[in-house]
């Protein structure tokens, strides 16, 4: 799976994508394994491209199967 690294993408879409819950990908944003910048008219997080191609790459294999399904 790859992003379009010249697009940007809210946490939704992305999870969706990954079968995480986004509480997952918060946590891990929160925790500084993934880089996403907060949104506030949306009230969401927006993740580049280019970063959630990075951390699938780098840090996904490093996680345990369970951390992208934990609500």
């Amino acid at each position: 799976m790859r992003f379009d690294d010249a697009k940007t993408y809210t946490l939704s879409e992305v999870a969706w994508a990954l079968g995480a819950y986004s509480t997952s990908l918060e946590r891990l944003i929160r925790q500084g394994k993934l880089r996403g910048s907060w949104d506030k008219p949306a009230d969401s997080y927006r993740l580049k491209g280019q970063e959630v191609n990075r951390f699938l790459a780098e840090v996904l294999p490093t996680l345990p199967p369970e951390e992208l399904r934990r609500p």
